[in-house]
């Protein structure tokens, strides 16, 4: 079977277990005219099924089939929303493979462009081509598929919609996170490690400090994130937005030209501004001592509520409640979560100070030097009375 899609590198992204981004980097071939590649698909395994629905062609084991239709319910609206954010029409067809485990994802990659061992999804933008697995490499788990879906979505509309034109990886990798709604707490919290750490990479470095093996989640991934929603945070930048994409798919400018152009600063201008506003939001995050770092997480988590009432009461309730309802709902169950844990931590460190406090007095006949001498046992060694 022979996709051409008209859609230039296959990436990767899952809300893997907690704590890790799950990304793949799959290069084709950046140079290419778009639609200049084709892809070979193989067959699928014994017991799958194909079929169309409107312009996407699914190919998914039968046994999944409920979960597939709840996906493909989810694909129709995750498509149209994508597509609104970056204004105008897209070409809307589309190969999404699911597989019931990482093996069978990797059976039906395109011949020549594996999948990555650790990705839960992939997505082959000049091909338009997804997979998806149903099962998360190393925890088997399974991964949130309506996530990764619209994360992969956005990849490939974002390719047509500059009409594979070249993007720096941290525009593309931080729209898909912002439209996938991945701005969870693990994020928010590696962005705010690297503020304190003075380790906030240079926007000039950023593509280069994607991990190729991104097991954890990494500072480019937050940064790439954080400064899209910077870009898009006032009223007028949704108009500006997609006038960046427009101006490269349409005047064949540069991303730097576009973005010089639509936002009417440079991108140095715009990174000091992000930084600054960086600034204000996380370095007078209160560390908390008492408790360990758990406390300390429970300040970040205060401090981001105030900055989202601030938005809101600067910016106005409506348009704030779309652009950061996945950041509330984040950190809403983030703040249960905390909780909680702090309270079984503080029960297991009252039981651990009651358990030091108990000791055996005993005589240890074995040791002939201090026969009779009466001895305590603490943590497991005997120490001898004075």
């Amino acid at each position: 079977m022979l996709a051409a899609l008209g859609t230039s590198s296959a990436l990767a992204q899952t809300p893997a277990p907690e704590g890790q981004d799950v990304t793949g980097w799959v290069p084709i071939d950046d140079n290419a005219p778009a639609g200049s590649q084709t892809a070979r698909l193989p067959d699928a395994p014994e017991g799958y099924v194909s079929e169309v629905r409107g312009a996407v062609h699914w190919t998914f084991p039968a046994t999944a089939t409920s979960v597939v239709r709840e996906l493909q319910g989810h694909y129709a609206n995750a498509w149209a929303r994508v597509v609104s954010d970056f204004g105008g029409s897209i070409d809307d067809e589309v190969i999404i493979r699911v597989g019931l485990n990482p093996e069978e994802m990797h059976a039906l990659a395109p011949a020549g462009h594996p999948a990555p061992d650790y990705a839960a999804g992939v997505a082959y933008p000049r091909f338009g081509v997804i997979l998806l697995t149903l099962q998360a490499p190393d925890s088997w788990q399974r991964p949130d598929v309506e996530k990764v879906l619209t994360h992969e979505l956005s990849h490939i509309a974002l390719y047509r919609a500059v009409g594979g034109q070249h993007l720096p990886r941290w525009f593309v990798e931080g729209v898909a996170v912002q439209q996938a709604g991945e701005n969870d707490l693990n994020r928010i919290k590696k962005l705010w490690g690297a503020v304190v750490a003075d380790n906030v990479v240079p926007l000039a470095d950023l593509d280069n400090s994607f991990p190729r093996y991104a097991h954890r989640v990494s500072v480019a991934y937050a940064q790439s994130a954080d400064i899209i929603a910077h870009m898009r945070r006032a009223d007028s930048d949704a108009r500006r937005f997609r006038s960046l994409l427009r101006k490269i798919r349409e005047e064949d400018m540069t991303f730097e030209e576009s973005f010089f152009d639509s936002y009417e600063m440079s991108l140095a201008t715009m990174e000091r501004e992000w930084r600054d506003r960086l600034g204000e939001r996380f370095q007078t995050i209160p560390l908390v001592v008492t408790g360990g770092g758990l406390w300390v997480f429970a300040s970040i988590l205060l401090l981001m509520a105030y900055v989202r009432r601030r938005r809101q009461h600067h910016a106005g309730l409506e348009r704030m409640a779309a652009e950061e309802a996945a950041r509330d709902a984040a950190l809403d169950r983030a703040e249960g979560v905390v909780l909680a844990e702090m309270a079984r931590q503080e029960a297991r460190n009252e039981a651990r100070e009651e358990a030091e406090h108990i000791v055996i007095v005993t005589s240890d006949p074995a040791r002939e030097r201090d026969s009779g001498v009466p001895t305590v046992k603490h943590d497991g060694s005997d120490h001898t009375l004075h």
